[in-house]
């Protein structure tokens, strides 16, 4: 065990999730790190989510159960139950995973200076039959600075644990971001650093009712998948803190030209190659960026990425 006692909350978002929440919670409370509050908000769930709870409230203390009034999403909801967290430092958790045993001392130990450290995942099915052995085989885990997670994400929610600076670097995650996830790396890279533990802690179930998965999303929703991330872009080009920000400007003008097939606004698409991936965001435009088509770029994209 580390000598460090900080607390952890882990702030958890419920919907539905009666069908897996018993062996998630299990699996929290059974951590080698014991100094840990489990901050969990429920969206409004139809099933016995609230009754689980309820039940494992009157054997532990340390877990808060707060219920939505009215149905606010999954981003919304992870981020009201982030805000009550009173720890030093926050890990997040979804309602359907299963934690290895030494995720949070293992995920301390490691954070150091950085503001937020992640790691791997072993992908399950919904019957906790291996799917792949990493995560990280869907993303790209050498990622250093804010230009990087401009361009994508690798830090997923579920392994990541984070610093009470960071955040008080991030709150309030604005409205209308398409997922909280991203926007506390955006954050966190943008003012620090990010670190990735190169191992797996996290059993990180896919099933049909996931609301992210893990594998590359088929040509259609990556399409829609740009014009959310350009959208969530737009609402921190607005801050005084990113406003003129050119990294954050081009590729905003970047995905949403994806999403529309043309390039837009007062940028060339030349000014890419001043951004240190610029070749490689430059041939990935022309192949998928609607020139040919949606129909060829379909194709295009479905052989890089190998999606029957």
């Amino acid at each position: 065990m580390i000598n460090n006692n900080s607390l952890i909350s882990i702030a958890m978002a419920t919907y539905n999730g009666s069908l897996f929440l018993l062996s998630q919670l299990d699996s929290i409370i059974n951590q080698t790190y014991k100094n840990i509050e489990i901050i969990i908000v429920d969206d409004c769930s139809s099933d016995d989510t609230v009754k689980i709870i309820r039940q494992y409230q009157k054997l532990h203390t340390n877990i808060k159960l707060v219920q939505n009034p009215v149905n606010l999403g999954i981003v919304k909801t992870f981020a009201y139950a982030i805000s009550l967290c009173s720890g030093e430092y926050i890990a997040l958790a979804d309602q359907d995973d299963i934690w290895f045993s030494n995720k949070l001392e293992r995920l301390l130990e490691n954070i150091g200076d950085n503001l937020l450290i992640h790691s791997d995942a072993v992908l399950v099915d919904e019957n906790m039959q291996v799917i792949a052995n990493s995560n990280m085989q869907f993303k790209d885990k050498f990622k250093s600075g804010f230009e990087d997670y401009l361009i994508s994400n690798n830090v997923t929610g579920c392994t990541a644990l984070f610093s009470r600076k960071l955040l008080e670097l991030a709150l309030p995650i604005p409205d209308e971001f398409y997922i909280h996830d991203h926007y506390l790396a955006l954050i966190a890279s943008f003012y620090g650093s990010i670190k990735f533990l190169d191992i797996p802690l996290v059993y990180y179930r896919q099933h049909g009712s996931n609301f992210i998965g893990a594998k590359r999303p088929r040509f259609n929703y990556f399409i829609l998948n740009c014009k959310a991330v350009a959208d969530s872009y737009s609402i921190l080009l607005k801050s005084p803190v990113f406003k003129n920000n050119f990294s954050l400007e081009l590729i905003h003008d970047y995905r949403l030209s994806i999403y529309l097939g043309k390039w837009v606004s007062k940028f060339s698409i030349f000014k890419l190659f001043q951004l240190k991936h610029g070749l490689k965001l430059f041939i990935y435009y022309i192949l998928i960026g609607g020139l040919f088509g949606r129909t060829v770029s379909g194709k295009i994209y479905n052989f890089l990425y190998k999606i029957k």
